[in-house]
Parts: structure tokens; sequence; C-alpha cells
């Protein structure tokens, strides 16, 4: 009997997987979405549904498939125990946040103007609420993955400086200067290499970026070299497609649906 990571080793059962997380489907519904023969979709969905990844039920003249969530508890038990980790170099992350900190500060004349009108029966300056600034994703070279999320996906370069043998590498979006950033962090811990190549191997995205043209933005990608693993593909609420990032990870593109 094979072991639930044998059995999502295998490409094509990771693409019916991921089709399921967002609804049911018939195996014409897999069999066009995939471009996959319907011998080789009823080949798969018989070793998941013997694994006890999916089950069947019957609509009309319908036969349905979904996920059941007993395998993935033992996959995600497996990952818990990485779930802690995190890059070790706080100290290089806290002067690049220190540094983009005083490049936003205001001048001392927008203080003293703020400073002045503030009266005595005014309630105290509140912060302003908790934003996501930064994120990161793990990569097996930071010279491809710089390359491709730059030059393939289009996102521009924020910084990139190095202390010793350690590299602080980060892009975003060309369109929102003070917008979150997006660490290109080195898998060079093997506790981030184990993550980074688990949830690769279970086909599920290191990173979802939002576009308001997927099927364009397809195209384009497509057109500069990127191996997509799932065309466009519409799930509920959305149209979603994933590619590799050349460095390790998969990619999902994501467009929402307008109602």
């Amino acid at each position: 009997m094979e072991s639930v990571f044998e059995i999502i080793a295998e490409p094509n059962r990771r693409a019916i997987l991921s089709l399921l997380v967002s609804s049911q489907q018939s195996v014409g519904e897999i069999e066009r979405q995939l471009g996959m023969p319907q011998p080789t979709v009823s080949k798969h969905l018989r070793v998941l549904r013997d694994a006890g990844f999916v089950e069947s039920t019957v609509d009309a003249q319908r036969r349905l498939y979904r996920l059941k969530p007993g395998p993935f508890e033992e996959l995600e038990d497996w990952l818990a125990q990485f779930r802690r980790f995190w890059s070790a170099h706080v100290d290089a992350l806290e002067r690049h946040l220190d540094r983009m900190e005083r490049a936003t500060k205001s001048t001392p004349t927008q203080r003293k103007t703020r400073k002045k009108g503030r009266g005595a029966n005014r309630e105290p300056h509140r912060r302003n609420n908790m934003k996501i600034k930064l994120t990161s994703v793990y990569v097996d070279d930071q010279n491809k993955a710089l390359r491709f999320y730059t030059e393939v996906l289009g996102f521009a370069k924020k910084a990139d400086f190095s202390n010793g043998p350690y590299r602080w590498l980060t892009v975003g979006s060309s369109e929102e200067p003070d917008g979150a950033q997006l660490q290109l962090a080195l898998n060079d811990n093997p506790a981030a290499k184990a993550y980074q190549q688990a949830i690769f191997q279970q086909s599920q995205p290191a990173a979802n970026f939002f576009t308001d043209d997927v099927k364009g933005d397809y195209e384009r990608i497509k057109a500069r070299g990127a191996e997509f693993t799932m065309p466009p593909t519409d799930v509920t609420g959305a149209t979603i497609t994933m590619l590799k990032d050349t460095c390790g990870n998969l990619i999902q593109l994501t467009q929402l649906a307008r109602w």
C-alpha cells in the first residue's frame, strides 16, 4: 500500500486534488480542465479513492468526486513541525525595516503643523492599524529567482544587499512603491528546504498573486518561457492558474470574480 506521500508524488494526481479543493467535479469536467484523456483521469481517481483522498456521489446521471479530509490531516500533522520555522537572520530584517521607516517619516514642518493643531480636548494620536509590509518565499537560487520575479512576472527589485554570505533580496509591485514586499529567501536551512519541497509535492502554491486579467497574464507570462502546471481554470468565486517559478515553488495567479 502506497503512503500518502507516494500517492501525491504523481503530478496528475496533485492537479486533480487541486481542482477538487474548490468544488466537486465529474470525470468529464476534470478531463476538460486538465486536458487529460478520460482513462487517465479514471485511473488516477481510482487510486485517490482507494487511498481515501476522494469519494464519489451520484447526482442525477453524473458521478461527482470530492475531497475527504483523512489523508490531508496526516499531511498536516507532518508539516506542523515546520510551521514555527522562520529565518534566523532577524537582524538584517530589522535593519531593513528601520531604513523603510526612516524613509517614510514626515518632514519636521509636517510634524510641527500636526502638533499645533492638536487641542487639549482632542484624543491622543492613535496608531494606525497593523499592516503587512513583508512576506517571504523560499527559493533554491536567488539569482534565478530575481530574474523570474522581475523579468517574467514583472515585479520590481526593492532591496538587495549582503551581510557576509547572507543576502537580503526583496521584490514588489512597480505600481505600489510603498506596498508590501516579497523576500526571496534562500532555503539554506534544512527545515526551510523540507518545507518548500513538501508543499511543492502537494501542488500547493508558495505564493498567491492577484490580477485583474489572469488570462492575459497567462498568455504574457507563457510567452516569456514560464512553465504552467494549470491553465486558467474557473473555480468558485475566481479564475486561477498555476506555474513553476524555476526556484522550487509553485505560484498561483488569481482573478476574483466580479459579481
